[in-house]
């Protein structure tokens, strides 16, 4: 019997006494994309389940939601960090996929992390360069940098970092650079604060934009969710001194989540699940499949 869950959201399902062991693939879910810079992607993760035998063993099973592209992270086994959804207008930070789980009962046996949600950047006179979501367990290394073209200057807000263990990722550093104003990222949460008792993404940093002319406020990418969160990205806000009034709101991306086996757990592979989230695109959907 193959048991597939591919719509966001909690089941169960009860597998008969007389099975010893059942194998399985869980798929985070992705972080959102914006129409400049790709989403993180999440973990998928296969192995062998060990079951009772002698009597029927009930599994939940948790399907993680991709973010979104309004900045809103995705629910599931930890929720992916969201950015602020104040925003009305402009390339804002994007939302972290949710985790995918197999639980027995309130005990994880597995957890597959969410993909961070994509940078940002809103500029005028600077060359800007913006940082992809992190995949699930892997920092958002790629710094968000901004250019000044008249004078060369760089600016730096870097990702969030990846979650280790039970504990949240730390959030982005505020970077290099001397700019109007910084904004570090959020941690991720640690594991057994969350959604379903995962860890969520670290929200997404506040970038407030003070002078007049016109464009929107921003927020950095979100974490995403899983055994434990992975941290948002930092922002920051830059203003020229040049005549020209040249000024770059720029925002780092979110580090993916966190993923877990049990001891009890064999045969365990992990890789990295493919995120369908082309230019301004939500995170897929994660998924889980059970064959016993």
């Amino acid at each position: 019997m193959t048991n597939t869950y591919s719509t966001a959201g909690t089941s169960t399902l009860t597998i008969p006494a007389g099975n010893r062991s059942a194998t399985f693939t869980v798929v985070g879910a992705g972080g959102a994309s914006t129409s400049k810079t790709a989403g993180g992607a999440a973990a998928s993760i296969q192995g062998t389940l060990a079951l009772a035998g002698t009597t029927a063993t009930t599994l939940t099973i948790v399907v993680g939601a991709g973010g979104n592209t309004s900045g809103v992270g995705g629910a599931g086994y930890g929720s992916g960090g969201s950015s602020t959804t104040a925003l009305v207008t402009g390339d804002v930070g994007r939302g972290g996929g949710g985790g995918s789980a197999i639980l027995n009962g309130t005990t994880v046996l597995v957890a597959a992390g969410g993909g961070g949600g994509a940078g940002a950047s809103s500029a005028s006179g600077y060359t800007v360069v913006v940082g992809p979501g992190g995949n699930a367990a892997t920092s958002a290394t790629t710094a968000t940098t901004a250019t000044l073209t008249s004078d060369s200057s760089t600016y730096t807000a870097l990702g969030g970092s990846a979650s280790s263990g039970t504990t949240g990722g730390a959030g982005g550093a505020v970077g290099t650079g001397t700019v109007t104003t910084r904004y570090p990222g959020n941690a991720g949460g640690n594991n057994g604060t969350g959604t379903n008792n995962g860890g969520n993404g670290g929200a997404g940093a506040y970038i407030a934009h003070t002078t007049n002319d016109g464009t929107a406020n921003m927020a950095s990418g979100g974490g995403g969710g899983g055994y434990a969160g992975g941290g948002s990205g930092a922002g920051a806000q830059a203003s020229a001194a040049a005549a020209n009034g040249a000024y770059a709101l720029f925002a780092g991306a979110g580090a993916g989540g966190g993923n877990f086996t049990a001891a009890s757990v064999t045969n365990v592979t992990t890789s990295t699940a493919t995120n369908t989230a082309v230019g301004s695109a939500a995170g897929s959907t994660g998924s889980v499949t059970i064959t016993y």
